[in-house]
Order: structure tokens, then sequence, then C-alpha cells
């Protein structure tokens, strides 16, 4: 699973297709609250990724979340899409 969507990166620069999928995800334990750090590795598209092209941005995200709560790679996908980074970004 992946996500599709127009990156616009700091400089302003538009990606168009962006091809994205989380690399690394590692849970963290801080003072009372339980942290999921996710990476994101985001490509110019699909070819890109398929060819084995460097990325052209990484992504870091920190999420809390319930230790009680089984959490899947489609539902952190899922949480993606809400964030303002992944706006307007569809399922491939």
């Amino acid at each position: 699973m992946a996500l599709q969507y127009n990156l616009i990166m700091e400089s302003g620069i538009v990606v168009n297709a962006a091809y994205a999928t989380i690399t690394n995800i590692y849970t963290q334990h801080i003072q009372t609250r339980n942290i999921h750090n996710i990476n994101v590795e985001v490509y110019n598209n699909l070819s890109s990724y398929n060819d084995g092209k460097p990325p052209v941005t990484t992504i870091s995200i920190s999420r809390a979340f319930d230790p009680n709560d089984t959490v899947s790679f489609n539902d952190l996908y899922t949480y993606l899409k809400t964030l303002p980074e992944f706006t307007g970004a569809t399922d491939v």
C-alpha cells in the first residue's frame, strides 16, 4: 500500500502524482504517552519508486496512540490522509 498525491515542497516545487510509502515505524513510551514515529519516503512517482530512484523527500511524523489498540499499516495510511501534508492523497 502507498499514497499518491500532489506534493508541494517548501521551495514551492510541486510534484504531481508523488508516491509516498511508509518505510519505518517505531514506538516510544515517553512519560505517560505512547508515540508512533512514522517515516514516509516520497518519490517523484510510482515509476521512480519501482526503478529504485531515491526519494525526493522523507517526512517524519509522530502520533500518540493507545497501547491497547491494534494498529495496522492501513490504519496508519488512513491517519496520514488526515494530515495537511497529505491533502488529497489516495490509496494506491
